[in-house]
């Protein structure tokens, strides 16, 4: 685990900030799931 975060919590992040209209809306949706990251990390 990387900086305390699974693997899976990574490829999800990946996931939402290639899909995401943005990084932001990719942050919004995570925070949404209970993870929390900056947009540096996206």
């Amino acid at each position: 685990m990387s900086e305390g975060i699974t693997p899976l919590v990574w490829s999800t992040i990946a996931e939402y900030g290639a899909i995401a209209s943005s990084f932001d809306a990719a942050r919004l949706t995570l925070t949404d799931w209970g993870i929390n990251v900056s947009l540096k990390r996206i």
